[in-house]
């Protein structure tokens, strides 16, 4: 497909016959591949945007062999064909679209909030990949000025951080896993409330995680979301939501 700009394209329109029928396919998949690695590819797709150039966002750039040998997409490789077959079974969705999906589905099948999904991404061209360097790291400490470029607030920077509720960190050798959460699998406010308490070594936290509890003002959102689920998914879902559809505002 020819690469079309995001800021040209604007119609997102809902298809819940669509959207299901990708829905189903992903939760097929779900029982061959960690859940949490579709919500990481959907956020790593969108997290490439730049509020000020426009540029990147959900476009399947992740995809791509040159995005997908950065160290902060490593794994990716191992479900590339997931994507590849769910577009074949349906040609009608963009490979953006798709991704995107996968998010919403891993949350929602993990116990966290149904999001309103609409479609009209558009894939980037093959060869093309987005802006390295925007995806925070675990050593990321300027989290804040990272979300910023996104166009993203303090609050919707928290509330995108809880979803390290689900998965955690794998080292080597392979099949070392450490979870940021005791469940996960679960999408709750657990990671809020475990940043509060003093880190459990059995459990992952990265120094972008640590960073909302040293700043006063996310420290407060951290302590709202932790103390109110209902709060932290009004606020996620919004966030996300936003997120998936970085460019087309």
């Amino acid at each position: 497909m020819l690469h079309q700009s995001l800021k040209t394209v604007k119609n997102l329109t809902s298809n819940a016959e669509l959207f299901a029928s990708i829905s189903r396919r992903f939760l097929d998949m779900f029982v061959t591949f960690p859940v949490p690695l579709y919500l990481r590819v959907a956020f790593h797709d969108a997290g490439t945007f730049d509020v000020v150039t426009k540029k990147g966002g959900p476009n399947a750039s992740v995809l791509n062999s040159i995005e997908m040998n950065r160290t902060e997409n490593s794994g990716f490789l191992n479900i590339k064909d997931t994507y590849l077959n769910i577009k074949t079974e349906n040609p009608a969705a963009s490979m953006a679209d798709i991704i995107q999906i996968g998010g919403y589905v891993a949350v929602s099948h993990c116990g966290g909030p149904v999001m309103p999904f609409r479609f009209g991404r558009v894939d980037c061209s093959g060869s093309e990949s987005d802006t390295d360097g925007q995806i925070p790291f675990p050593s990321t400490k300027n989290i804040r000025a990272i979300f910023r470029n996104m166009g993203f607030s303090d609050v919707e920077l928290v509330a995108l951080s809880g979803a390290h509720t689900l998965g955690g960190i794998r080292f080597n050798p392979p099949g070392t896993f450490t979870p940021f959460t005791t469940n996960p699998l679960v999408f709750d406010n657990s990671y809020f409330k475990l940043l509060l308490q003093t880190k459990n070594p059995q459990l992952a936290r990265l120094i972008s995680d640590s960073f909302l509890t040293v700043d006063p003002d996310l420290l407060n959102i951290v302590q709202q979301f932790a103390n109110d689920q209902n709060l932290f998914f009004s606020e996620y879902t919004k966030a996300h939501v936003k997120l998936s559809e970085l460019g087309y505002h």
